[in-house]
């Protein structure tokens, strides 16, 4: 019913959608699909400039990911381990094609996952249903 669409875990800017989901499955990398393009499609609804800046969304800045990556590797594992902890490219979250996690779990879990999404109460309107199945159907 509330869809924390930029910052986080949090902060930052809350869209309470017309339509509100619940997301259940055996899968965690189906899961984790299902999510993002809800939370992609959520997103949409704001006004870009809401959407875009580093301020709102930190992981779109080059710089603050790497200060938070050094922080918590300082943390965890010394100053030097922070001194010498990887570069972090930028996480833009375009889609789920094209996110570098989801990618990952596509690598370690055998492939795409086929999601199919059930609609237990009838509650969703079709074309929401629609327009999510066809964001988590991998492109031809």
């Amino acid at each position: 019913t509330k869809v924390l669409t930029t910052f986080g875990p949090d902060e930052g800017i809350v869209v309470e959608p017309e339509t509100g989901l619940v997301l259940a499955s055996t899968s965690v990398t189906a899961h984790d699909m299902a999510s993002l393009a809800w939370l992609l499609d959520t997103r949409q609804s704001l006004p870009a400039g809401e959407r875009e800046g580093p301020i709102d969304d930190p992981a779109r800045s080059a710089v603050v990911p790497q200060i938070v990556n050094r922080v918590v590797t300082s943390f965890l594992g010394g100053v030097s381990a922070a001194l010498s902890a990887e570069w972090l490219g930028r996480s833009d979250a375009d889609g789920l094609w094209s996110d570098r996690v989801l990618r990952r779990a596509y690598e370690l879990s055998g492939g795409v996952p086929r999601v199919e999404l059930l609609d237990a109460d009838s509650s969703v309107p079709k074309d929401v249903r629609e327009h999510l199945q066809a964001e988590l159907t991998l492109p031809a």
